[in-house]
């Protein structure tokens, strides 16, 4: 049997092992997180080292939004953001001056471009002095249609993009001949955004059990290269287009080493019911940096208006001189 003072012993060392999950130094993280588009987060937003040592800098594009959709429509998944990141000595002196990308909404079914994350590292007397550029993803095109056609034909024949459709089923991708992909530059490691999918497993527009997403996320998030997260769409009559956002929130946390939460608590009877067929829900940034928003669907009898893809952002990782 172990003495009082074995058991004291035991205790007082068993927390001064360090842990090795964690990052080395501090962790600066910059994000927009507004719901008001006309004012964006202040370009050139300054950070400052507090004494001299190195950062590790990484920068995400804004990911690409979701448009609307009525009817028997769908719209498809936005593109992910480019990721840069580098490595650099610091200063006191240097200055470290950046622009957080926004994520694009639209009240139509055409979502243009979310902005790229800009970033500049100056008066660096200890280091580089350098610029990199992170570009944001493009947003998903939408459809409505009152059916009698294929709704996955709808995609190829109004906006040319890529499939590999057969009798009007299978993969569309948010992509075509002639558009690229946010691209990303100045860092050691920059890593393109990539584009997202959306899988129609029936020909008729009604049938959405047999429809599903592939989003596309930013490298830095789950892992080094860019995730890809499948889930079911699940599309819904007369719920004013609040289905795609609750299974993508589930879906994001369950590919995070640390989850979260499954979902939103939803209930009309006390206002937490995600309602997408109002304007202003496109507003509200349902995702965290790097995730796009899912394809929107939609039924007889309902609208969404889509929603936004995550913000961009800054991450400053500073490691003082010892």
């Amino acid at each position: 049997m172990a003495n009082l003072s074995t058991l004291i012993q035991a205790r007082s060392t068993a927390g001064s092992t360090p842990e090795t999950n964690l990052a080395e130094g501090s962790i600066i993280w910059f994000t927009a997180n507004t719901t008001d588009g006309a004012t964006p987060y202040p370009c050139y937003a300054q950070w400052r080292a507090p004494s001299n040592g190195r950062v590790i800098v990484e920068v995400w594009g804004a990911a690409g939004s979701s448009s609307r959709v009525c009817c028997c429509g769908a719209s498809m998944p936005g593109n992910a953001g480019a990721y840069s990141k580098r490595e650099t000595p610091v200063s006191t002196s240097t200055c470290i001056c950046f622009c957080v990308g926004m994520p694009c909404s639209s009240p139509s079914n055409d979502i243009e471009c979310s902005t790229a994350t800009m970033l500049c590292v100056s008066n660096n007397s200890a280091g580089d002095t350098f610029c990199m550029c992170a570009q944001g993803g493009a947003g998903g095109y939408g459809v409505c249609i009152s059916g009698g056609q294929a709704i996955a034909c709808c995609f190829v024949g109004r906006q040319t993009l890529c499939n590999t459709l057969s009798s009007g089923c299978g993969w569309v991708c948010n992509t075509c001949s002639g558009r690229h992909n946010a691209t990303a530059y100045g860092g050691t490691t920059n890593i393109e955004g990539g584009y997202s999918k959306q899988y129609f497993g029936h020909c008729n527009p009604c049938c959405v059990n047999y429809h599903y997403s592939l989003v596309k996320t930013s490298a830095g998030v789950f892992g080094t290269e860019p995730s890809e997260i499948r889930h079911s769409i699940d599309w819904c009559r007369q719920c004013c287009g609040g289905g795609d956002v609750m299974p993508m929130i589930n879906a994001v946390t369950s590919a995070s080493k640390q989850p979260q939460q499954g979902g939103h608590i939803q209930g009309s009877w006390f206002s937490t019911q995600y309602c997408g067929c109002y304007p202003a829900t496109m507003c509200q940034t349902m995702y965290g940096t790097g995730i796009p928003a899912p394809g929107a669907g939609m039924r007889d009898n309902g609208r969404a208006q889509g929603s936004k893809g995550g913000m961009g952002a800054v991450k400053i990782n500073f490691i003082p001189n010892s």
